[in-house]
């Protein structure tokens, strides 16, 4: 089984993320974990174990604590795992960002759910 977490401020993503993927959770694939609030976020993953999660996807227009911040504060914490950004804006934006951080992937907005199907391999 495959855990990701998804963390975007748009309250409608996890209930996409549910309806689109609903099959592999249905199937025992898959197991999501959302959150809003990125310092939420990094305050529960302070308590679990860095390999907890297969897979983190970001958003990176969040207020407070946007995504590249928030990579990198995962990153400064020794954080090694598979981290991809969730954007409506350009990957051009952020390809710095991603390079130094090693952001493995870059989802556009509107998702496709088959890309992210595809590249966490479920």
């Amino acid at each position: 089984m495959k855990r990701i977490l998804v963390l975007d401020d748009e309250q409608d993503v996890d209930f996409i993320f549910k309806v689109m993927l609903e099959d592999e959770i249905a199937e025992g694939k898959l197991q999501i974990d959302f959150f809003s609030n990125p310092q939420e976020c990094l305050d529960d993953l302070a308590k679990r174990p860095n390999d907890v999660y297969d897979y983190i996807l970001s958003d990176i227009n969040m207020p407070q604590i946007n995504g590249v911040q928030f990579a990198r504060i995962l990153r400064n914490r020794g954080y090694k795992g598979r981290i991809a950004f969730i954007s409506a804006y350009l990957m051009d934006d952020y390809e710095d960002d991603m390079k130094i951080l090693n952001i493995e992937h870059f989802f556009s907005k509107p998702l496709n759910f088959n890309e992210i199907k595809e590249v966490l391999q479920i």
